[in-house]
């Protein structure tokens, strides 16, 4: 008998718990790992947090293209169940070419954030 309401109690919080969680946008930043010297090697950075639920997708691009030779981070979570998700490649950075990450949070239309305004 114990371990059937000890099951109902899971089950419970299984189907109610999400109905708590709360939708949070994600604060994204775009930077890079040392200043900005064209043709000088550096890596380019987007990193996610405070958001939720975790269905979220990251692109690095360079020019409007995605960069598809990257690493990622973990999906990581807080204490107050929001997470975090970084991206990250090398590159030469070239001037006049804009470098960006573009983010889509719960199937959410895509929004693009671009490094800096010195390009």
């Amino acid at each position: 008998m114990r371990s059937l309401v000890i099951l109902g109690s899971v089950a419970l919080v299984l189907v109610v718990a999400p109905a708590w969680a709360e939708l949070k946008s994600p604060t994204v930043n775009v930077y890079t790992r040392r200043p900005v010297e064209f043709g000088v090697e550096n890596e380019l950075i987007c990193h996610c947090s405070g958001f939720h639920p975790p269905r979220i997708t990251m692109t690095l691009k360079q020019g409007g293209d995605a960069i598809k030779d990257f690493n990622e981070s973990d999906l990581s979570f807080e204490r107050d169940w929001t997470y975090h998700k970084m991206i990250y490649t090398k590159f030469v950075p070239k001037e006049g070419v804009e470098y960006s990450c573009e983010v889509t949070h719960n199937e959410g239309s895509p929004k693009t954030y671009k490094l800096g305004d010195f390009f």
